[in-house]
């Protein structure tokens, strides 16, 4: 006998599934109003981002460096999205040829510097920390990046220090990692 209800979405589904399609109907007429298709490529990537369909992201804002090479948001977008699958080799090929179209790129500099954190490439990831900090000082998530670096690499006392400029600049996460392991 076959089990029809193993095959029935179960309501949350349903409603999971309506408020996606719903947000992506939302965007289309905003996506196309007076936007290029380079764009047009990089809000669906958003949209599908957002949606947490990261690799469907990745295609789109890959489509969109297919028209424009030249495109640096299209590679950070599409670095962000394969953070989130953990490509982290594949994030940071992305940041640096975001860095090699636009050297003051701060956003780009600071992801790449967190994803070769993943990779335990510390000593460089600070460095693309240092950059990014020198570039925007009062961007929160460096400090709080390279305070992680650094604790990696036994620095404890420099990333305290990182901490608690990140905390001062409104991380919580940051005032947690101070209050867990700094005197």
């Amino acid at each position: 006998m076959h089990n029809y209800q193993d095959e029935r979405i179960n309501s949350t589904d349903q409603l999971d599934v309506m408020k996606r399609l719903l947000i992506i109907l939302l965007l289309i007429p905003l996506i196309s109003f007076g936007q290029s298709e380079i764009e047009d490529r990089v809000e669906v990537g958003d949209a599908k981002y957002i949606l947490e369909d990261y690799y469907g992201a990745i295609a789109d804002y890959t489509k969109a460096i297919e028209l424009d090479p030249e495109y640096e948001i299209a590679y950070t977008r599409r670095g962000d999205a394969k953070i989130e699958i953990e490509d982290y080799y594949g994030a940071i090929a992305d940041f640096t040829k975001a860095i090699e179209l636009d050297p003051e790129f701060e956003y780009a500099y600071a992801m790449r510097g967190y994803s070769k954190y993943f990779i335990d490439s510390c000593s460089s990831a600070i460095e693309d920390l240092n950059k990014a900090i020198e570039l925007d000082p009062e961007n929160s998530y460096s400090y709080w990046f390279r305070g992680l670096a650094k604790e990696s690499l036994g620095y404890i006392n420099g990333a305290c220090s990182d901490w608690r400029k990140s905390a001062e600049l409104g991380i919580t996460d940051a005032a947690t990692l101070v209050a867990e392991n700094c005197n």
